[in-house]
């Protein structure tokens, strides 16, 4: 072993505290860098698994029901379709324990055999995969999604009650599912997200739905032919071949179902399972990304500083070195081993435990995005990605390590043995600004006399401030769709909804003898098509009373929401996908008509992309101006509310009852998610501000150390030191936040409009209540950092620095 290697472990040995901490910075930076891109990854790839597996439709088409043998041979025989699946889909609701009563969305299931009619097939589209218990097997069968399941405590075996066509049944659960158009288990594009207390969906086979369809409707099935309905359908999936056209394929479809009155054709990604976790995958690599080259960068400032500390303070063994033969050249090989060293052991470790920890990442991830596992999933090691950060490491380690070995290598030896010159004592040191007090005037001083060391701080700040801006605003951005839509917004209790439009006195009369309904207002709501300037969009329409206090609308631009009848309001979603705005006008198409309509305003509407009529304009295109409603908004007294819930659902012709208490709940409870997941990035920012400044202050005053126990001597207090170090510091952590408020704000919106849908889609918003706890946070970060590095100068001896100082 040769001197200068012994020489090198001696160091690593007698420097092992400092060299643990940049090791430990760097094991750090590389464990965050690793779990946290990575896991996305597993997440999308996990996702795309699962998609391939259950072969996702990439078109589902809903509308009337109409002859199954017809519309499929229409379907397959358009040019690109891989394969088409009829269904029928019916809405009905499920009766858990409690009067509780759920919209649920039974999809039959194919069956087996024309002899086995009771047992399914595998559907050519959108399988169904039964992760607990059985697949049906017999009539009266019954799968339910898997993640509403295990939410209310039901198990295979259970027996549920369903209404089906306004007549109860008993159902065996014969198992928990996941499909892939409700991994995210959302209604619509009105409610995309899980909504547990107000809908799931079911699985039936086709031969039972169809019989309790026919029963329930009254038809000559229920004398015991049940097969009538067997060949009808009210939904197509399709998937594509590969080199099909998606635009082609959307304009033949829509000319074959025309005859059917098409409620809406939707791609995957406008599906709401299929929109939100494409926009969740893009969103959450964007983090991802975001916050791993935070975790590199800021990694890699703590690491520099450090380095520059650790080999600098070498500075009178190089001159021993020097005087006793040792190169230039083999001098600047062996301080450059420490960073090699520390950088590779380092990342190796750091690596490894990135890609276990990405692991549960990726599993925190598909927990908050579909509430329940996935029938798929993967996470092979991300090689290019972990040798990125392998190599950057390595990179930023060498160029950080090569400036300072640099320096020692090439200092004289005769000057390298005298004790070390205080930096920057020149102009700088003896800046004076009248007026100015004098721990701020000496702050200023050392702020210009090291500028590298300055920067240094001040990127530190930058980032971690940066970071704890955007990782706020995408909590206060969260929470700010629910309050503002839902919370503020909404001035309801229930939103009945019925299965056929009616003239308004048909349905009022029924809903005011509820007992304890205290008020209703009785509205319209139906698919429509916008488009604006060649861009359309297939949407929902809310048609309603002018004046109405049973919803309230914050303005973005145009006149005050349904002030006039002449006018529609749409929402900011529905603006962005159509580049529209106030003042212009949109085409509107439903049940074959179209009008035209101008924009008197939009509103902020993060979920949904409804456009706002008023009842006068809906009238006035109507025929006959008959006013024609199929939904009721209900306000109930508040002591009888779960017993209005049950009497509104007795209500004849009642397709669903929407609680929105219930409603808020689980929308609140989903997006817990996000801020909870958003406020430990927060956290992590102010751990990392704390890293870097606690270093470059240890170092600054590590550098002046001989300089301050002088100033100690001349009778300078620490209070007086402690107070010049925390003006320095506090000084460039102004200016570190000031350069961060629009940075913080630029993150915020670039990270946001990753989640942009038709139906989705967050305003950037950071609190005052943000802004001042980052800004305190910060502060008092910098303020623990000054105290936890002036402990080193209590423990100071002022008489061995004497006698240093003597020789």
């Amino acid at each position: 072993m040769t001197t200068l290697r012994r020489k090198l472990i001696g160091d690593l040995r007698g420097h092992a505290g400092a060299f643990f901490a940049v090791w430990l910075t760097v094991v750090l930076g590389l464990a965050f860098y690793g779990a946290t891109y990575p896991a996305g990854v597993a997440m999308i790839a996990s996702i795309q698994d699962s998609y391939e597996q259950l072969h996702f439709a990439d078109f589902t088409a809903r509308f009337a029901r109409a002859d199954a043998e017809t519309l499929l041979a229409a379907a397959q025989a358009i040019d690109g379709v891989a394969a088409a699946q009829g269904r029928l889909i019916i809405d009905g609701e499920l009766a858990l324990s409690g009067e509780q009563v759920i919209a649920l969305r039974l999809i039959d299931l194919p069956a087996a055999s024309p002899l086995e009619a009771v047992t399914v097939a595998e559907p050519a589209v959108n399988l169904v995969a039964v992760m607990n218990g059985a697949n049906i097997g017999a009539a009266g069968d019954l799968l339910l999604l898997q993640s509403f399941a295990v939410y209310h405590d039901l198990a295979p075996g259970d027996t549920v009650r369903v209404r089906i066509a306004e007549k109860w049944h008993d159902l065996k659960l014969a198992g928990l599912a996941a499909a892939p158009e409700y991994l995210v288990a959302g209604e619509d594009g009105n409610m995309p997200f899980p909504a547990p207390n107000s809908f799931t969906v079911g699985y039936m086979n086709r031969s039972t739905l169809s019989t309790l369809v026919d029963i329930g409707e009254d038809t000559a099935a229920a004398s015991g032919d049940a097969r009538t309905s067997l060949t009808e359908i009210n939904s197509l999936a399709l998937t594509l071949t590969d080199a099909a056209d998606p635009e082609a394929v959307r304009a033949a479809l829509a000319a074959a179902l025309e005859p059917f009155e098409p409620e809406f054709i939707a791609s995957r990604a406008e599906t709401p399972s299929g929109g939100v976790i494409d926009a969740n995958s893009k969103g959450n690599m964007a983090i991802a990304a975001f916050f791993s080259a935070m975790f590199l960068l800021i990694s890699a400032v703590v690491m520099a500083v450090l380095l520059a500390r650790l080999i600098d303070g070498e500075r009178r063994r190089v001159g021993t070195m020097r005087a006793l033969g040792l190169t230039q050249r083999e001098t600047l090989l062996h301080y450059l081993g420490f960073p090699l060293i520390i950088s590779v052991t380092g990342a190796v470790v750091g690596s490894i435990i990135g890609y276990l920890g990405s692991f549960g990442v990726a599993a925190m991830f598909i927990q908050t995005l579909t509430n329940g596992a996935l029938p798929s999933f993967v996470n092979p090691p991300q090689w290019g990605y972990i040798l990125f950060g392998f190599g950057i490491m390595l990179l930023l380690a060498l160029v950080a390590g090569a400036s300072p070995a640099l320096r020692a290598a090439q200092t004289d030896p005769g000057l390298a043995l005298r004790p070390v010159t205080p930096a920057g004592m020149g102009a700088h040191a003896r800046l004076t600004v009248p007026g100015l007090p004098l721990a701020a005037q000496q702050a200023l001083r050392n702020i210009l006399r090291a500028p590298m060391r300055s920067v240094n701080t001040l990127i530190g700040v930058v980032l971690g401030c940066t970071l704890i801006l955007a990782a706020s605003g995408l909590a206060d951005s969260t929470l700010r769709v629910v309050g503002v839509q839902f919370e503020q917004g909404v001035h309801y209790d229930f939103q009945v909804l019925w299965d056929t439009p009616s003239a308004e006195p048909m349905r009022r009369a029924p809903l005011e003898a509820v007992p304890a309904v205290n008020d209703a207002a009785l509205v319209l709501i139906g698919p429509v098509t916008a488009a604006f300037d060649g861009a359309t969009l297939d949407t929902y329409a809310l048609t309603l009373d002018q004046g109405t206090d049973f919803l309230t609308f914050a303005m973005l631009s145009g006149e005050p929401a349904l002030s006039s009848g002449d006018a529609v309001w749409i929402g900011h979603n529905l603006a962005r996908v159509l580049n529209a705005d106030a003042g212009d006008t949109i085409r509107l198409t439903a049940l074959g008509q179209t009008h035209e309509a101008r924009i008197a305003g939009v509103v902020e509407q993060g979920i949904g992309s409804i456009v706002y009529l008023p009842s006068d304009l809906m009238r006035s295109w109507l025929p006959g101006g008959l006013p024609l409603v199929n939904a009721a908004l209900v306000r109930a007294d508040p002591a009888q509310i779960d017993a209005v819930r049950v009497a509104l659902g007795d209500l004849p012709g009642v397709q669903s009852v929407e609680s929105m208490a219930r409603t808020r709940h689980d929308l609140n409870t989903y997006m817990s998610l996000y801020v909870d997941f958003s406020r430990t990035f927060v956290l992590f920012g102010f751990v990392l501000t704390l890293v870097v400044v606690f270093n470059t202050i240890t170092v600054n005053l590590l550098e002046r150390h001989e300089e301050l126990m002088i100033m100690r001597t001349t009778g300078a207090s620490l209070r007086e030191i402690g107070a010049a170090v925390a003006w320095e510091t506090l000084s460039i952590t102004v200016v570190g936040i000031l350069i961060s408020l629009p940075l913080g704000w630029a993150a915020l919106e670039g990270l946001l409009a990753n989640y942009d849908l038709a139906f989705f889609g967050q305003l950037p918003a950071i609190s005052p209540q943000s802004y001042a706890v980052a800004i305190a946070g910060i502060v008092l970060v910098i303020l623990v950092a000054v105290l936890l590095s002036l402990r080193s100068l209590r423990r100071s001896n002022l008489g061995a620095l004497s006698k240093t100082l003597s020789m």
